[in-house]
């Protein structure tokens, strides 16, 4: 992967007018040795025009070299691949680009828990592995977290003894050896898995996610005002027309797109049924909205980082028109609410506000840390004990920038971290980067634009629903109360 990290376009041609020799070099991580190196002279036959922060991609060897031994269960190997363009067309990027070293961490030497679930954290553990290749002890404290939860709600489960026995040996205050993670997580799966779930779930909700360019084709979708920092939504009806026709169900698509010039980090549910939209026609005058029932779909909080001119795409319920549902292409869909317009209106839809906080938290925080600086330190918390060893310490804080920022730390951000060794290091850490600049934590609601279309009539060769489907009479039996 290449990518242009300047502010001007880059022009990349790796091809027999500008050879591109790559090669992989394999070193032995205890002594350095270089243990052997590989070359392929073949030219890619590519050619970029490469933006500021694109990335475009490689084939690192032909298709009929790719099948060879397996590095990554030798834990000792670091290995980087590197190309180099001598020769290229006027105007065309020269020069040699060099990756980062590569090494595999993965505790217990590949070997995995049996029970499903059990092999799904391990995995997830193993993305935070020390460069120790042990299991911080800040995880085993939160799957001790975990069996206390559900020890609590369910006391008179059957394996809530054996759990309670259990607890004390989930000592936090230290690494675990890999095949000693392994062995706890297997016989926590044997006695009850359900707590190895919770804390499945718990981690989508721990992981930042992050944004892609808005396209060109949702620039003019109907984005609400904009935020001071740049944040703005739009509740986008699909298909995205100024026509619909009486029973048609429109999915619902929930964007946030950061407008501004500095990165914003939010958290905002990965699905949405709104009970509080409005409808009018023409004149002004109020057309009647019906809400279902709730969905039985889970909702949960998922954290965002958006840099400038980034977007992300969260679900919504379907909004039906009409009183009938009869448009085949709604199947599928879970109406959340119904317009209750007529053929021939001019339809003007006000979707509810969106939520970007807990639900508990109040709209006049906006732009306040309170959510953030707890997520840090949420995060670094995940690392206790904190390692002695100096690259160890380095290279655990290189991957909480990583997950937090999504970039490296700076140099006056290693020095100050790894020559702190105060047992609250860690707590200053959070504390500093809670204020790092360039990035601006959200809290609050966001409306969007109106949506207008006009309503035509169903459509004659329409479906009527077959047995067993909800009726319109049925449905506006089901609705829920602002």
């Amino acid at each position: 992967m290449i990518q242009n990290v300047t502010k001007t376009p880059i022009q990349l041609i790796a091809s027999s007018l500008a050879p591109n020799p790559r090669g992989l070099t394999v070193l032995s991580r205890e002594h350095g040795w270089i243990l052997f190196r590989s070359k392929v002279e073949e030219p890619s036959e590519a050619e970029f025009l490469i933006q500021p922060r694109e990335v475009v991609i490689l084939r690192m060897f032909p298709p009929d070299q790719r099948k060879g031994t397996s590095l990554s269960r030798n834990l000792d190997l670091i290995f980087y691949a590197d190309m180099t363009i001598d020769q290229a067309p006027p105007g065309a990027w020269t020069g040699t680009l060099v990756a980062a070293g590569m090494h595999a961490a993965f505790a217990a030497h590949g070997l995995l828990p049996k029970h499903k679930d059990a092999q799904e954290l391990f995995k997830l553990w193993n993305q935070g592995i020390r460069w120790s290749r042990t299991v911080p002890g800040g995880l085993i404290g939160l799957l001790a977290d975990s069996v206390r939860l559900y020890t609590k709600n369910n006391p008179n489960s059957k394996s809530t003894l054996q759990l309670q026995k259990m607890l004390p040996r989930f000592d936090a205050g230290r690494d675990w050896d890999g095949h000693e993670a392994l062995a706890l997580l297997d016989e926590l799966a044997t006695v009850q898995a359900a707590p190895i779930r919770m804390l499945l779930e718990d981690a989508v909700e721990t992981t930042i996610r992050k944004g892609t360019p808005l396209p060109k084709e949702l620039a003019n979708a109907p984005w609400g005002e904009a935020q001071p920092n740049g944040l703005r939504v739009a509740w986008l009806l699909d298909p995205n027309s100024t026509e619909h026709r009486m029973g048609t169900v429109l999915k619902s698509r929930i964007l946030f797109h950061n407008s501004g010039k500095n990165t914003i980090v939010l958290r905002t549910r990965n699905w949405y049924q709104a009970a509080l939209q409005e409808a009018h026609d023409s004149n002004g005058a109020d057309i009647s909205i019906i809400t279902a029932t709730r969905s039985p779909l889970r909702a949960q909080l998922i954290p965002f980082r958006l840099r400038s001119g980034e977007f992300v795409e969260v679900a919504g319920a379907g909004v039906g028109i009409g009183e009938t549902n009869i448009d085949e292409k709604g199947q599928g869909v879970f109406v959340g609410s119904r317009i209750q317009a007529k053929a021939g209106d001019e339809v003007t839809f006000t979707p509810a506000k969106v939520p970007a906080n807990d639900g508990e938290e109040s709209s006049a925080l906006i732009g306040e840390q309170n959510w953030w600086s707890g997520f840090i330190a949420a995060r670094l918390d995940r690392e206790k004990p904190l390692p002695v060893d100096h690259e160890v310490r380095r290279r655990m804080f290189y991957q909480v920038m990583h997950d937090l920022f999504g970039t490296s730390p700076g140099d006056e951000e290693y020095k100050v971290f790894l020559s702190d060794r105060d047992p609250t290091a860690l707590d200053s850490l959070a504390a500093r980067l809670a204020e790092r600049p360039g990035l601006t934590p959200f809290t609050g609601s966001l409306q969007s634009g109106k949506t207008k279309f006009r309503v035509l009539a169903a459509d004659a060769a329409a479906r009527k629903p077959p047995a067993g489907e909800v009726s319109d009479r049925e449905f506006s039996k089901c609705r829920v109360l602002p």
